[in-house]
């Protein structure tokens, strides 16, 4: 079943909450009515053969309520774009265009194969299981306190309460069921999923499983005649003007240069931690030789923002060059983060050329599954289950010389002295981690087999017999009392078999380069965004643009809509430009919590596709009162109204601006709930529209399907004419909104309101009103709100903004010159831009 078929399947379970329409009603929706229908029944026959057709999108269009109604002006297809990158976040993001109906979806990718970086993943991909205690609250506790609090909260959020349905569609599209699940460094839960062995035993990396997979689905029939590879192809430039976004890409191979024009560009390119030298690696089976004299020339990024960490050895591939990032900003897309590079504690050290500048990494999943980090005196340091910076920190500051211990060893590279450990794990430890792996490691001598800890001592330098044997001990009796151990360890998987395993396996490990925090910045719906304003206080998004992933830099902060209504910088989207994956920052800001990177590559990989996808979708019919429309949930602010909340919802194309005015009414549907009548905050921001919501209101979350309807507006503008420079108003449910915009426009001497709010009265951001001082006053019963009246002067006035029940009350109740009463209804046309 294709995603649009479940998308469809997902929309007719909403049918419980429809309103059955009848045949009149819904050809009025179209424009027909029934004399145009007389006329039509005498037309030619060619004639009738089309309104055949076109009556069968409407009957189409009747399954659901939440799909858009089709008119003339609209593509029947979505049209092209073009992917920057061969990596999970870039082919998500393709094989997620060509679910929802791109037409041309070409794929760029500098080396001669897919994968990237994201084949070499090893420790799985994490997804909240919310069948357990395991909650997406607590994965993004997690993830802001590994990223000492700098991450962009709204690209979190999304990332985790999609976290579940990422792995899903890793089932239900590719056939890849995930089953084996670990608790990893700085995670409260176990959610960090990897494949079971095959039947023979056989290993199945999560990664190069993943890409395998994804490339195989890719290349299959379905998409051959939609889809275009182009390997050996490097991005010089991205095509388009500030007025435009971006329209397409000036691309090289072999010396020959060619534009390519699409519809929008999703940047896919991964990060910065690359070293400049020869490489041979084996990835999804074939052996290349990568870093060719200039090939890793993007290495100056690394050096330019992070230059301490380029002392580090790399898990990298050479490709991981910055190239997405430069290309972004060249544009005017802004970064993030760029000087926060993740140093993963545990690179195996290759005894045989221990300097060298690429290091196998050493699984977290290692220590997932139990193995511990002892220095050379056998002692432990650190709580291995640490996040990762921790662990790095604490190995840098305990762990021994490689300099000493490789004294004969050839270092002509100039390396600098580094710090190892040994990782230390039980035979039970390494058959839940996977035996196969383990012996795969073991044949390119990163990781030893010994009989017993005598063996291992005696063989091994810098590790001391005494030292590792009591170490072995206060293990064993921490893990049988469940008690926080020195470290503050308290999860102990395997604990018990450390000391009576039958063998050891070690490997002497060091930290090393692994993964670019920052990147270009991106909202919630993989835009990437630029700077709106020339003071820097903002930015705006660059059209057409997008970004996911390691290019990305930091999760951002909520997008000031109106660019007044919140407080902090504000960020604007560039038309046609999406990112998504190690490109783009903000979503681990300081430090990346294991299994993250996998996991935003999907989610943001298939919003990027998704809403590049949108972009041709234009123009679209208006908003209009009869008829609701498909969203998805783009971010949720947790500021708290008196129980009300910001939620921003993408529009139905990723270009498209709605006018409507500030406070007109909507009403919000999901999947458990029938609906909830709403005030919109603001217009403005291409591709969204943000309301104000009840919190923990029911299916509404970020990335969340719902479905929005605008009402039939009241009256925006008041007849109260407001002349003094204070006033005091009355409001119950959500009218303050229709206050202040009135105010807003013809009060020109205002410079004090105070609101006097009815229980069920929704406090409004006093943004809309600059410069004006804003005092609220909750009331509860009609005693308590004469008493405030009371306290103002007799000239200042007052008005009152209630529904019906209220006003009967308060009629008879104000005693008091200069009282407005504010009454409704006028309707308006709100077209799309």
């Amino acid at each position: 079943m294709s995603l649009r078929q479940r998308r469809k399947g997902e929309v007719a379970g909403l049918a419980e909450n429809e309103v059955v329409d009848n045949d009149e009603t819904k050809l009025r929706r179209v424009g027909f009515t029934p004399i145009a229908r007389a006329r039509i029944a005498l037309l030619s026959s060619f004639l009738l053969a089309v309104g055949v057709v076109y009556l069968y999108n409407l009957w189409h269009i009747g399954k659901g309520h939440a799909e858009m109604a089709l008119r003339s002006d609209i593509p029947a297809t979505r049209g092209s774009i073009i992917v920057v990158g061969g990596g999970l976040a870039g082919l998500t993001a393709a094989l997620t265009a060509l679910e929802h109906g791109c037409q041309s979806v070409t794929i760029i990718e500098k080396n001669a194969f897919l994968g990237g970086n994201s084949a070499k993943a090893t420790s799985g991909m994490n997804g909240v299981n919310q069948n357990e205690s395991d909650t997406p609250d607590q994965f993004i506790s997690d993830t802001l306190k590994a990223g000492h609090g700098i991450n962009d909260e709204n690209l979190i959020q999304m990332v985790a309460f999609q976290s579940a349905g990422a792995r899903r569609w890793l089932g239900e599209t590719l056939k890849l069921d995930m089953k084996d699940r670990t608790r990893l460094g700085g995670h409260s839960f176990p959610r960090t999923w990897r494949f079971s062995p095959m039947a023979d035993g056989r290993p199945q990396p999560v990664g190069w499983t993943i890409m395998k997979t994804l490339i195989d689905a890719l290349k299959s029939d379905e998409y051959k005649d939609r889809l275009n590879i182009k390997l050996n192809n490097a991005v010089k430039r991205l095509l388009g003007s500030e007025e435009s976004g971006v329209v397409g890409v000036l691309s090289e191979s072999s010396g020959e240069k060619e534009e390519i024009h699409a519809d929008a560009v999703v940047l896919a390119s991964g990060g910065t931690v690359n070293v400049d030298e020869l490489l041979v690696m084996l990835v999804l089976g074939t052996t290349y030789l990568l870093g060719a004299p200039g090939y890793c020339a993007g290495g100056d990024v690394l050096r330019k923002y992070a230059g301490e960490s380029a002392k580090f050895p790399t898990t990298n591939g050479p490709w991981a060059t910055g190239d997405g990032i430069k290309l972004g900003m060249e544009f005017g897309a802004v970064a993030r983060d760029m000087e926060h590079v993740q140093v993963h504690p545990t690179s195996f050290v290759n005894k045989s050329d221990p300097f060298t500048t690429t290091n196998f990494l050493a699984p977290e999943s290692l220590r997932g599954t139990g193995g511990i980090l002892v220095n050379g005196e056998g002692k432990r340091f650190v709580n291995e289950l640490a996040p990762r910076d921790v662990v790095t920190n604490a190995i840098l500051k305990n762990g021994f010389s490689l300099s000493a211990l490789f004294a004969e060893a050839k270092n002509d590279r100039g390396v600098e002295d580094r710090k190892g450990a040994w990782l230390v794990l039980s035979s039970e430890m390494v058959d839940t981690f996977g035996a196969a792996s383990a012996s795969f490691y073991a044949s390119k001598g990163l990781l030893s087999l010994f009989s017993s800890v005598h063996e291992a001592a005696t063989e091994l330098e810098k590790l001391s017999l005494e030292g590792l044997e009591q170490t072995i001990e206060e293990y064993v009796s921490s893990w049988r009392s469940g008690e926080p151990d020195t470290f503050g360890k308290d999860y102990y998987p395997s604990g018990g078999t450390l000391r009576d395993t039958a063998e050891y396996w070690i490997a002497l490990i060091t930290p090393a380069l692994h993964y670019s925090m920052g990147g270009l910045r991106i909202s919630p719906s993989a835009e990437i965004l630029r700077r709106r304003g020339e003071s820097g206080s903002s930015f705006t998004a660059i059209p057409g643009l997008f970004g996911a992933g390691e290019v990305t830099g930091g999760i951002m902060a909520l997008i000031d809509l109106r660019g007044t209504l919140f407080s902090g910088s504000s960020f604007t989207a560039i038309p046609g430009l999406f990112g998504a994956g190690e490109v783009t920052g903000g979503m681990h800001g300081a430090n990346r919590l294991a299994g993250n990177s996998l996991l935003e590559c999907v989610v943001m990989g298939r919003i990027a596709g998704e809403r590049a996808s949108s972009v041709s979708l234009k123009p679209l019919p208006p908003l209009v009162s009869d008829q609701w429309t498909e969203s998805r949930v783009r971010s949720i602010n947790g500021t708290d109204y008196h129980g009300y909340q910001t939620t921003s919802l993408e529009l139905p194309s990723a270009l498209h601006e709605v006018n409507v005015p500030a406070g007109q009414r909507f009403k919000i549907r999901s999947q458990k709930h029938g609906g909830v009548a709403v005030p919109n905050l603001a217009v403005g921001t291409h591709g969204v529209i943000a309301f104000l919501t009840p919190k923990d209101y029911p299916g509404v979350y970020p990335g969340a399907k719902v479905d929005i309807l605008m009402l039939e507006p009241r009256a925006r503008v008041f007849e109260a004419t407001v002349n003094g420079s204070s006033v005091t108003v009355i409001t119950s449910e959500d009218r303050a909104f229709d206050v202040l915009q009135t105010l807003r426009r013809g009060a020109e001497n205002l410079r004090a309101v105070f609101f006097l709010l009815l229980e069920d009265a929704v406090v409004p951001d006093n943004s809309l009103l600059p410069g004006v001082q804003f005092s609220t006053a909750r009331v509860e019963s009609i005693a308590a709100l004469l008493v405030h009246l009371s306290k103002r002067g007799p000239e200042e006035e007052v008005i009152v903004a209630v529904n019906a029940d209220a006003r009967s009350v308060l009629e008879g109740e104000i005693e008091r010159e200069n009282v407005v009463y504010v009454e409704s209804p006028e309707k308006k046309e709100c077209p799309w831009d």
